[in-house]
C-alpha cells in the first residue's frame, strides 16, 4: 500500500544501523536481533521528529 506520509526516521540512526547490518547476515538472512535493532532505530528517529 503507497502513502504518501513523509517518513521521518533519524537518518543516522538508520544509517549506523544498516552499517553494523553486514557483519550480523548470515547466510542472506539478516538475523532477528538486527533487523530489531533496525526498527528501533527508524522508531526513535520517527518519535524525535514528531
Amino acid at each position: 500500500m503507497a502513502t504518501n506520509e513523509r517518513n521521518n526516521a533519524d537518518p543516522h540512526a538508520a544509517a549506523e544501523t544498516l552499517r553494523a547490518a553486514p557483519s550480523d547476515v548470515e547466510l542472506g538472512r539478516v538475523r532477528s536481533d538486527v533487523a530489531a535493532r533496525l526498527a528501533e532505530a527508524i522508531r526513535r528517529g520517527a518519535t524525535r521528529d514528531a
